[in-house]
């Protein structure tokens, strides 16, 4: 709650920053929007940064535009289409490793929504915004144009977050490292097949 409005502004220019990388980050705006709602919606100032970060890095990109490569825009227009074609498997393996990211994701998502309001109430709102990160990183890979499995890696961090949670919610100490070892063991397999 210290400085937020310096904290919105980062999180916005930084956020359209990497739309200019990856177009369909942008999406993470919302969470910005969301983090507005549940802290400091009270100020009208608050809604309108996210704007003036939007409006700074647009005019930073023309400026680099017009001085170094007139392409830049080209480029930037050509990732913004959508694509929900998922065809983009060259193996296997990448099937099955998306097969069980999806389900093991699932079980730590709906682990995280049953069990959020035994969680503290100054730490809830924490816990929405890693469902809700977790929700748009999601959004990212389903709009992307160009799919692969590398698109997810929007989600690895609140998934962390998530996983760490339902780990340490297990009663049984045996059943934690059986189930951290096999999370390791089938990241590393998947890895070394995907070579």
């Amino acid at each position: 709650m210290k400085e937020p409005k310096e904290k919105l502004f980062d999180a916005s220019f930084w956020i359209f920053i990497a739309a200019l990388f990856h177009f369909w980050s942008i999406v993470y705006i919302l969470l910005v929007f969301i983090s507005i709602i549940l802290h400091v919606s009270r100020d009208f100032k608050n809604w309108l940064i996210p704007f003036i970060a939007l409006f700074s890095v647009v005019v930073l990109f023309f400026g680099v535009n017009l001085y170094f490569d007139k392409s830049l825009t080209q480029y930037l227009f050509a990732q913004s289409y959508l694509s929900f074609d998922f065809t983009y498997f060259e193996t296997v393996y990448q099937n099955i490793a998306l097969a069980l990211f999806a389900s093991i994701s699932l079980l730590f998502f709906i682990s995280m929504i049953l069990t959020i309001n035994t969680k503290a109430l100054n730490l809830q709102s924490s816990y929405k915004k890693v469902l809700f990160s977790f929700v748009l990183g999601v959004t990212i890979y389903i709009l992307s144009a160009n799919k692969d499995n590398s698109c997810l890696m929007f989600c690895f961090a609140p998934l962390a977050i998530m996983g760490g949670n339902f780990i340490e919610g297990l009663q049984n100490k045996l059943l934690k490292e059986i189930v951290l070892d096999v999370i390791i063991l089938l990241g590393v397999f998947f890895f070394v097949m995907s070579l």
